[in-house]
């Protein structure tokens, strides 16, 4: 007779409350004056890299904290408005090391503390390299998301781990509105990576609340205008995943709007190779866009972005090759290119509308074509960002730019990656899941092979790649698997307080 072993967990909210509650009736306890403060590691449990510094002043005063880097480049600093007490959380520590933190008062008395950190988990990467300078990248930390084993984490211009969670956690990180992280979940609802939904937390760790969702969650997440939670999920009960939208009210978490893509959308219109009944469309992207008050999906196995009214939830437009859709989808929806510039994009990633209304994406090329006969052999295979112009008014579509192509298959990464937009010639590319076998570029994804036989001549590694003006001014090489997108942030910000 079989058994199953069941263990409980507290969930990590309560866990947290229990340990604020005890640092602060100790902070209350006994009298900590600026030049002896209270020093918390990791006070909210799953961010070891930070801590808090709490003090109390007879006067005023702002506090400006100085992290500092093992080199100069590496400092990282701050200030907090004045008051009288301060609980001032700490971040960008090292692990493993004696960290230096300078505090400074208005009236210029300062005083050093130190805090010693403990090693990083052994799954946590080393990155082979990074190339940039401190000049450039400054106190930005580069957070890599995972999508299977690796944890969430964020290094410096200079390759060093600088913030990490203990949980895993999976899919995005965003920093919204109030200055407070999105990230999905570690609470497994379905397999193979459906969690039960997405924390709000801060920068130290704190998590303010779970929003659950009845089929969990899945790829992405974002905030509309009034804040509320746009939000991937799918109906479990259902023969179909991966293809409804809801939208959250952020104070009570209530559905207030669901957009059913099955409604909408044709699953005949998968290309041969990526036809499934179960994951017809396979949505990994959602983008808000106020300007236009509408939504952009990523349909990856569909080839297709498609956009929706926010209002309506009828569609507005299609974007992609429109051979295999019905002809009426493609008389009513599709943009037509201009020119033969257009290069078309298949089973893409993470769709993001720009300000002047460009559409700007990671196209993966897992099969260049939707018909496999015209695929094309796994050693001439790439992925790039790719920016498309739309005029709406006549109905068109042009090529305007693209990176990663001309690197061929030391850029090619089947599934999962992700492109970013900083302005006007800037622009991140993140290629998250690359891999080759013997020398030959996998045609899965390489977490595929992992525990096969497969694997002991298996090199995969993500590349995150910055271009100013089509020149790379920072790419960072992580020899892992599956990080599935990137995000360049500075660990302080003002509204994160």
């Amino acid at each position: 007779m079989s058994t199953t072993a069941y263990h409980y967990h507290p969930h990590i909210i309560e866990e947290q409350q229990k340990a604020e509650a005890a640092f602060l009736a100790r902070f209350d306890e006994a009298d900590y004056p600026f030049d002896a403060p209270l020093i918390l590691v990791n006070p909210y449990l799953i961010a070891p890299l930070t801590a808090l510094i709490l003090f109390r002043l007879p006067q005023a005063s702002s506090v400006t904290v100085t992290v500092k880097g093992k080199a100069q480049g590496g400092d990282m600093s701050f200030t907090f408005a004045a008051n009288t007490t301060h609980i001032l959380p700490i971040y960008g520590l090292y692990a493993d090391y004696r960290n230096q933190v300078i505090l400074t008062l208005d009236d210029g008395r300062s005083q050093s503390l130190f805090i010693q950190t403990d090693p990083a988990p052994a799954n946590i990467p080393v990155p082979e390299y990074v190339q940039t300078t401190p000049e450039y990248f400054e106190d930005n930390v580069m957070f890599v998301s995972p999508s299977s084993f690796s944890k969430m984490v964020a290094y410096d211009y200079a390759g060093d781990l600088r913030w990490y969670t203990t949980l895993d956690v999976v899919f995005d990180i965003k920093r919204v509105a109030n200055g407070h992280l999105w990230i999905a979940t570690e609470r497994l609802l379905a397999l193979p990576y459906v969690v039960t939904g997405i924390y709000e937390m801060s920068t130290v760790g704190k998590i303010y609340k779970e929003y659950r969702l009845p089929g969990g969650t899945h790829h992405d997440y974002v905030e509309d205008g009034d804040g509320n939670i746009i939000i991937l999920t799918q109906d479990l009960s259902r023969d179909t995943v991966e293809d409804l939208c809801l939208v959250l009210d952020r104070e009570s978490g209530r559905i207030i709007k669901t957009f059913d893509l099955k409604a909408l959308l044709p699953a005949t219109a998968a290309a041969g190779n990526r036809a499934s009944a179960h994951d017809w469309l396979h949505n990994n992207a959602v983008w808000y866009d106020q300007r236009s008050q509408s939504l952009s999906f990523s349909g990856r196995n569909l080839d297709a972005v498609i956009n929706v009214d926010y209002q309506s939830g009828q569609i507005n437009w299609i974007l992609g090759d429109s051979r295999k859709w019905p002809q009426e989808y493609v008389d009513r929806y599709f943009l037509t290119p201009e020119d033969d510039s257009v290069e078309w994009f298949y089973a893409q990633h993470a769709c993001v509308m720009l300000p002047d209304g460009d559409i700007f994406l990671f196209d993966n090329g897992a099969w260049r074509s939707k018909f496999a006969a015209e695929d094309i052999d796994a050693r001439d295979k790439y992925s790039r960002g790719v920016r498309y112009h739309l005029d709406l008014e006549r109905r068109t579509v042009r090529q305007v730019w693209q990176y990663g192509k001309e690197r061929g298959s030391e850029f090619f990464s089947p599934h999962i990656s992700n492109v970013d937009y900083y302005g006007e010639g800037h622009y991140l590319i993140h290629s998250g899941d690359i891999g080759q076998i013997n020398g030959v570029p996998c045609e899965k994804p390489p977490i595929f092979y992992l525990g096969k036989p497969e694997e002991a001549q298996l090199v995969y590694y993500a590349l995150t790649t910055e271009l100013l003006n089509d020149q790379v001014v920072y790419e960072m090489k992580i020899g892992s698997t599956a990080y599935y997108r990137a995000k360049k942030m500075r660990l302080y910000d003002e509204r994160d307080q």
